[in-house]
Parts: C-alpha cells; structure tokens; sequence
C-alpha cells in the first residue's frame, strides 16, 4: 500500500495540537516534587501581601459530635510560609514555642501536613491541586473578601484546573472583577516573519469593553488578564473547564490568548461561542443560587457556617481572658496545669470560672471532657503556645494602630531609657512622640513601642541599636525631629554621645535633655554643696535605718508617730521631698519614738544607734535646714510632677522653670529668715540649746607668715552662709541647664500665639527667617503669607489678641484645626506640629518600667522577649488595647499556619 504522506497545512495543525497539550501538561511532574521558594520569589510575595490580609487557609469541618480524624489525611489548602513573627512588631525577635507544634493533648494541628501535599508551578509558587479542600464557605459578610487576597490565587495563570467545587464557589463568591487587572500594566506581543506590518502589538484596557451600537460600553466581566502568563483568560471558561473545551476556538481562552494582532475577531468569537455561553450563563446561575443560598449542599453550608460561629465565639472569649490577664499584669500559667492540680495558673482557672456561667465556654469544656474520657486526641486552643499565640496578636494589633498613627503624623520625637530587669537584662525602652488630630481633636502623645535588648554600652553601640529598632518599626530617621534622653554621658554628651552621633545623620533631630533628670541633678548638687547640707540629709537617711532595722523598732514608730518615715534616693525625683515632709510634720513625735528607743529595756545596738540619731535631730542647725529645704523641694516637687505630664509642650515646661527659677532667686533671703525663725521657736519650745558651748569656732586658713586674722563667723552667721551657698548653687544649676530649652523656645519664638498674632512687622520678619533658615520646608514667603492669614481667621472670629495672649501653642494649632483652616495655611500647621513634637521628659519611658517590674518579676524571669513586649504592649497602652476589634485578630490567628478549625 502507497505510504501517505500528510500535507503542509496538516502538519501545521498537528504541531500547534502537540504544542497546546505540552502546554496544558507544563509543570504536572512538579505536583510530586517539593521546591522551596527562592528567597526572591518569597520577597516578592511578601511584597504583594501583608499579614494584615485575610488567608485562604482552610479545613475541611468535621460533622459535629463526629470524632476527629488525622490532619494529614485530610485535604488541605494553605498560604505559603512567612515569617509568622514580622520585625516590624517588636525591636527584637527571638523563636518562641508559639511557632511549634502542639502536642496531641492540646492542639491536634501539623502545619507541614498542609504544605507538603500542596503541588508547585514551574516558578515554584503553590497552586491548589484538583481537590485540595476548602477555600471558603459561606459565613460571614466578610468571607466575599477574605477570598482571593492569597497573591498566588489572584492571578488566574496560576489556577490549576480543572477546580474543585469549593474552590469554583469560593471565586464566585469573590467575583470577576477582582481577577481582571483590567488596567496592567499589559505585555508587549511579538511578531515574526518578513511580510508583516509592525512586529510589536499591545493590549488595551479598550479591550475589557465591548461598544455598544448606541455608543455605550459594558464591561468583559469575563475577561481576565494573568500578569504571570501574560495573557487573556475566559473566567467562566476556566471555572467549568472540562475535557469538551479542548480542541477547539474556546480552549485558547483557558490556556490563555496573547496573540494581541488577532484580538479582532477572536474576542467577538469567543464570545459568540455555545461553550463559552454555556459556561457563561452557569457562571451567573451558581453565582444567583449562592446568593439565596440555594446551592445543592446548602445545608452543608449552614452546618459549617454553625461550625465557623461557635469556634468565632470561643476564640473571642479566649481572647477576651488574654486581653484581661495582661492589662491587669497577671500571670498566665501555672507550676502544674494538668486535671489533677488544684491550681492550674489564671488563664485555666479564668476560663474554667467563665463557664460556669457562659454556655458556649461550657460546652467547650464538656466536649474537650468527653474525648479526654475516650483517649482521644481535640482542639482546645487553651495550650500554653495558643496563649503566647494569642499575646503576640494583640500586642502586634496594638502596635500597628501606634505606627499607622506616627505615620499619619510625619514629624515625631524618639524618647529612650533603660534599666536592668529581674534577668539582669539591659532594657531600653522604646517610646514614639507626635501630634495626632482625630475627629477634630488635637492629642500629642507618647507611645510606647516596646523593649529591646541592649547588647553594649558604648555610645555607637545604643545608636547602632536605636537605629535598628526604628527601622524594624518602619520609621525613617529623617522625619525625627527630636531626641529626648537622661543626662548620662553615653547618652547626651555633646561631642560622641548618641545624640551628637544622630544629629550627625539629622542635623534637624534637636536634642533635648529629660528635664526631670535635669531638675533631679540640681538639687542633688545642691544638697552637697556644704558640709553641714550633706549631714543634715545622712541624718534624714539615718532615722529611716533606725526605725527599719528590725519590725520591733518599725512597731514603736507607727505606734507613737503614726505615719512612715521615707528613705533617700538620688535617683527618685520626689524622694527628698517624701522624706521631709513626715519629719516636719510629725517633729515631736519623731523625736518621743526615738527616745523610746533610748530606753534601758532596749538592747546595746538600739539603744547606740538612737542616742546617735536624737543628738542629731535635737540641733539648731537640723531643724534649720529641714524647714528650709522643705520649703524649696515643695516647690521642686510641684514642678516635677507637672513635667511628667504626658504630651506637655516645650512652651507650659519653660514657662514653668522660669516660675521655679523666679521663685528661687526672689525668695533667697526671705527663705533662710523663716528657716532660722522656725529653728529658734522650736527649740525654745523643746528646751534644744541653739548654740552648743564648746562649739568650735571657724576661722579662715590663713598662709605660713600671714599675720592677719580674721573675726570669724559665729554659728548663725556660718549657717547663713551655708544656706546661701546651696540656693545661689541650685540657682546656678537650674540657670544652666535650662538655658539650651530658652534658647530652643527661641527658635520657634514665631510659633507663640502672643508672638504670631501681636508682632510688628520688623519683629515678624525676624522671627519669620530665624525659622526658615533652621528649616528648610518652611518657605519664607509663604510662612509670611500664612502669618497675615491666620492674623485675618482670628479677626473674623473676634477672637482679639489680648485673648490669644494667654494661649498656648497647643491652644492655637486646636483653634485652626477646629476651624479647618488647615488647607489655607500649611507651612504653619506643620511647623507648629513639628513644635509640639519636641520632648520634654523621658516619664513615659520611667512608666513603662514600672510596667516592666510587675510582669517580668521573680516568678517570671525566664520570660523571653516576644513575650515581655506583648504583655508590656497591652499593659502600658490599655486604651489601645481595649479598642481592638476581635474579628482582625481571629483572621490573623488564623493566617499564622494551618488551623484544625475554620474561624471566618
């Protein structure tokens, strides 16, 4: 028989069949090999995500009251693997237990079962295999946009078909549009051969509209482009893809169209098509049932939907216990948490009270009870890594409001301070300033960030890691425009301190010193200033060790004084003044205790140590000194309390140092007159001797040879002179370490309201370049500009200048927010928001120690670090925390791996 040879044309089309099958099989051995991502392929899709986007992770339920199988055998579809603990949450991240597996007892979950049975595209991106379980039921409102948010799914190129059930519900669910990428960016199609016009063609949003005879347009809801295939897909074709579609003019739009020359007619015919009609009107049919909820398996659907609620309603109540137990800085767990312990840690416990009365915890218990009886293994999200799962998540929440907010604001001050832990662990605190304005209202505020660990002393070494932290926190250093620190020399020295080593990368990040610290500093170097200050203050030191040394003697002093005395401290700034001020009061009866302690019935140390301490305190020159000092450090006290105040401008600290100062300086005299008087009738009243005889008297030193002698001081005169000393130091004190504060205030001498409305011309032109030329963003013709403009608001509002005499710069940047003036005059908004983000106090930072002391105690030291910043989050910014909404953190809680239980 005659061989037959096929013609040209035949082979042809035999080639181009052969081609769309090696197409259509590309990549089908790689479903039985396991490639990891490409540290490139997985940045890039970090990039496309964010945690804060719902998963597609998913489970397939078991029947209620059916015991539960092994997570391996069940079909499973999951997000590829990020890093579950970003370092944008906290300055440092250690692995933590929250990331391993749980033990069958308490968490039945093995997130590798998941990832393994999952097949890869030739890139090595995950794709969901013909019957890889449930992508999403129907729920919640928010379930139509949980769907499709996992980057690999919103590409239709990356679909692997034909699709199970599930997943064809769940893009329905999700619709066309999102798929579509209607407005590319489009790939560039190449031509070949020699008698062709143009050898490029491009595609065109045009394309997504079909013209209409009348002029109008409707929109292709089922075309959609695939960026990584570059190409046109049918969406209806490839959701009911089956093997009737191959062969003919539909299957270039499932295995996807890029010949852009031949878009006219096969666009037109493809839509023409019977198949592409058929899959067309089923696409619209299933997606009408869903919304009636009248699909087959419906009921199916409601029982998950049952299923997804309770678990919802559980995990809230167990957030909610979280939640709770760290604000108030308790303890979770407990020595022994197992059935038979009798105290099983505050978490156990706190659940266990709650469902006695919530039924949907009680049914919880019963049924976590009952597989326990039969040896079975189930879900109890109640593990000790559920709870440190539960920690991160809050905490993660709290913190990401904090940082969106910073942003918001542009401008902001850093606030840094440590102090060892129970660990002896070095932990700087992390605290943000800003001004931020909601609903009208104008807030500045100090956020804390968190904690991290200081590995080195050395001022490059804290910059480096300050650096780090503010980084890992997605904020750029050049938008810092204030540094506030404690005076320690690693910190604020001038030449290579951390402030001198950030202001050489922003020279706009102005340094100012913790004025508490500043103020703390003064008086100490004025209490030590005179020998007879410095006994006076080691006598207040040495009635606080007499009394404290044994509870017999503390007994005595509650019996007859009724009040505690205080000790010392150099590092507290309200301890000097807590120690005066039971002395004062209760003098009398102070010194009635200590004679008590005199007593022959007391043993040879108390009765040594009293007769010490009463020759002290019975003398002209103690009671002197304690009226005086008491007199100053009320003041001081009043002023360090009003410098603690969260979010003070640096205007209200200035004004009231100079207050402080004022009162220093025009109370000298005055102050030592009533100390002497109240020394004199006290010991007139106790029969105290004011000059002692045998009192040496002080002569100044002279030189070998010199022969003159001086007159002498006598013991008054001496202590006058010493009492002189220590104000005119404290003056000096305070004079100098406030003047870089005046001479910063200075600076913005242009932002104070009696300032920018009262100013002549000549004075405004002044104030108005001394501005520009120290920041480069506020023009100097618009600030001007802005200057008269504002001038004209407050005359229209008939708010006169003697009225914004009084106002603070916090005061008039509420008035234009109020008024929303501030489109009109922005250069000057900003400015005075940059203002108002100058530091003042690193008290926030003292606060967030506090926290640090009740939640990393004796009993919890071993704590790590993830931890410590969860809790501490949700205890130092509680406000935050008490707003989170529950439902975004569930969603987290469950992208973070693969769940047991399906939760939205």
């Amino acid at each position: 028989m005659k061989r037959h040879q096929p013609s040209g044309a035949q082979n042809r089309k035999l080639k181009k069949s052969r081609e769309r099958s090696t197409q259509l099989m590309s990549g089908s051995i790689l479903k039985f090999v396991h490639q990891p991502l490409s540290s490139k392929e997985s940045s890039e899709n970090i990039k496309e995500t964010s945690l804060t986007d719902p998963s597609l992770v998913e489970i397939s339920q078991p029947v209620p009251g059916q015991v539960e199988v092994d997570p391996i055998s069940q079909p499973v579809f999951v997000q590829p693997e990020v890093d579950a603990i970003p370092r944008t949450l906290f300055a440092q991240v250690e692995v933590d237990p929250i990331s391993q597996p749980v033990s069958a007892q308490e968490e039945v979950n093995d997130p590798k079962a998941s990832r393994d049975t999952l097949p890869l595209h030739e890139n090595g991106d995950f794709c969901a295999g013909p019957d890889k379980g449930v992508l999403q039921e129907e729920g919640s409102e928010e379930e139509s946009e949980e769907i499709g948010q996992w980057p690999l799914l919103v590409d239709v190129g990356n679909w692997q078909l034909p699709l199970s059930d599930a997943q064809r519900i769940a893009f329905v669910k999700r619709g066309s549009e999102f798929f579509q990428h209607k407005d590319g960016p489009f790939d560039t199609s190449f031509r070949s051969g020699g008698n062709i016009k143009g050898e490029t063609r491009n595609l065109s949003s045009a394309w997504f509209y079909k013209h209409l005879p009348s002029g109008d347009k409707v929109l292709r809801k089922w075309m959609v482009y695939s960026p990584s295939k570059k190409s046109l897909f049918c969406f209806c074709c490839c959701l009911f893809y089956n093997s009737e579609s191959i062969g003919n003019d539909t299957s270039k739009f499932i295995s996807g169209f890029q010949c852009w020359w031949k878009l006219n007619p096969k666009v037109s015919d493809h839509e023409d098509s019977p198949i592409h009609s058929k899959n067309f009107q089923n696409w619209k049919s299933l997606s009408a049932r869903l919304k009636l909820n009248r699909t087959i398996d419906s009921d199916l659907q409601a029982e998950i939907g049952k299923e997804k609620s309770k678990w919802k309603h559980i995990l809230t109540r167990l957030l909610d216990i979280t939640l709770y137990l760290a604000k108030q800085n308790l303890p979770f767990r407990g020595h022994r948490e197992n059935a038979v312990s009798e105290n099983r840690g505050n978490f156990l416990e706190l659940v266990q009270l709650l469902s006695q009365y919530d039924p949907v915890l009680r049914e919880h218990i019963i049924h976590i009870e009952q597989h326990k009886a039969l040896g079975k293994a189930t879900v109890t999200y109640l593990s000790p890594q559920i709870q440190n799962e539960f920690i991160l998540l809050l905490g993660m929440t709290v913190k990401d409001v904090i940082i969106k907010e910073i942003r918001e604001a542009k401008y902001y001050g850093i606030l840094f301070d440590s102090t060892p832990d129970i660990s002896r662990k070095d932990q700087m605190s992390e605290v943000i300033r800003y001004v931020h304005i909601q609903d009208g209202k104008v807030q500045i505020k100090e956020s804390f960030l968190g904690f991290f660990v200081l590995q080195g002393k050395k001022a490059d070494e804290v910059t480096e890691e300050i650096l780090t932290a503010l980084e890992s926190d997605g904020l750029d250093i050049a938008l810092c425009r204030s540094q506030g620190y404690d005076n320690a020399a690693t910190m604020a020295g001038i030449h290579s301190g951390v402030q001198a080593r950030i202001q050489n990368i922003n020279p706009k990040a102005l340094f100012v010193p913790c004025n508490n610290h500043s103020l703390n500093l003064c008086g100490v170097h004025a209490f030590s200033c005179t020998p007879s200050s410095l006994t006076f203050f080691g006598t207040l030191e040495n009635i606080y060790n007499l009394f404290s040394a044994s509870t017999h003697r503390w007994e005595i002093l509650t019996e007859v004084v009724g009040e505690a005395v205080k000790r010392l401290s150099d590092t507290r700034w309200s301890a000097h003044h807590a120690a005066l001020k039971p002395v004062l009061k209760n003098f009398e009866k102070l010194v009635d205790a200590v004679e008590k302690l005199c007593d022959e019935t007391e043993n040879l140390d108390t009765r040594g140590a009293a007769q010490i301490v009463m020759a002290n305190i019975v003398d002209f020159s103690f009671l002197a000194y304690l009226h005086l000092w008491s007199a100053i450090l009320e003041e001081i006290n009043i002023t360090q309390k009003y410098l603690q105040v969260e979010g003070l401008s640096l205007d209200k600290a200035v004004i009231k140092l100079k207050a402080l100062k004022l009162f220093v300086l025009n109370n000298r005299d005055n102050l030592i007159d009533a100390a002497f008087e109240f020394a004199t009738g006290k010991c007139e009243e106790m029969n105290i001797e004011i000059e002692k005889r045998g009192r040496r008297r002080l002569k100044k030193k002279t030189m070998p040879g010199e022969k003159a002698d001086d007159e002498g001081l006598s013991f008054q005169q001496e202590l006058r002179r010493s009492m002189l000393m220590c104000i005119d130091r404290l003056f000096a004190e305070m004079t100098s370490r406030t003047a870089s504060l005046e001479e910063m205030c200075e600076k913005f001498g242009l932002l104070h309201p009696m300032a920018l409305v009262s100013a002549d011309e000549d004075t405004l032109e002044k104030l108005v370049s001394n501005l520009s030329e120290n920041y480069s963003e506020f023009p100097k013709t618009e600030i001007l500009k802005e200057v008269h403009r504002i001038r004209r608001y407050l005359e229209a509002a008939d708010i006169s200048s003697k009225s914004t005499a009084s106002w603070s710069t916090l005061r008039l940047l509420q008035f234009i927010v109020e008024m929303d003036f501030e489109e009109s005059i922005p250069h000057l908004c900003l400015a005075l928001k940059l203002f108002l983000t100058i530091c003042v106090s690193v008290s926030t930072c003292e606060r967030s120690f506090s926290k640090l002391k009740l939640i990393k105690n004796y009993l919890r030291s071993t704590m790590s670090q993830v931890r410590l910043n969860g809790l501490a989050m949700l205890s130092v910014e509680r406000e935050l925390a008490s707003k989170i909404n529950f439902d975004d953190v569930i969603n987290q809680f469950a992208e973070m791996k693969s769940r047991k239980k399906k939760f939205h």
